[in-house]
């Protein structure tokens, strides 16, 4: 993925994961959640990271291409503050964007993604579901548990 164009056409289409139940992990936990697009051969990987020993509520959720794992879209909660190629500093939450030119170095708020997602960064499951909307995965044929 090297060009806008191709980043948004592989956000467009429409992805379900292909598993047929999950357990969403808890903390000091990771997975990697293999998902397809259901009309075309694209294959995708949703990674989860609650690994941390420091910040306890720190959470990573991203998405890859596969078999090429480029990096497409990583939201970061309780993160490390970040600051953009143009030096705008930006909070602990949020998210880095595929952006022509400049890979996953540039980042947003929340709040400047969606005014209905992401507004409860304390619940991990809830910020699971806004993830997957986010990134057009639906999980209406999985089965689900989240975790608190």
């Amino acid at each position: 993925m090297k060009t806008n164009e191709e980043f948004n056409n592989l956000m467009k289409l429409d992805k379900h994961i292909l598993l047929n139940s999950l357990i969403l992990p808890g903390m000091n936990e990771e997975i990697c959640i293999p998902v397809g697009a259901i009309n075309s051969k694209e294959t995708f990987s949703l990674d989860i990271c609650r690994k941390n020993t420091i910040v306890l509520s720190r959470k990573k959720l991203q998405e890859r291409l596969i078999p090429n794992n480029d990096l497409m879209i990583r939201l970061e909660i309780d993160g490390r503050p970040h600051i953009n190629p143009d030096g705008k500093k930006l909070s602990r939450n949020h998210m880095h964007i595929f952006k022509e030119g400049y890979g996953m170095s540039w980042a947003y708020e929340l709040n400047e993604i969606d005014a209905i997602l992401f507004k409860n960064s304390n619940d991990f499951t809830t910020i699971f579901f806004d993830f997957c909307k986010y990134c057009n995965i639906s999980i209406n044929d999985s089965n689900i548990q989240g975790v608190i």
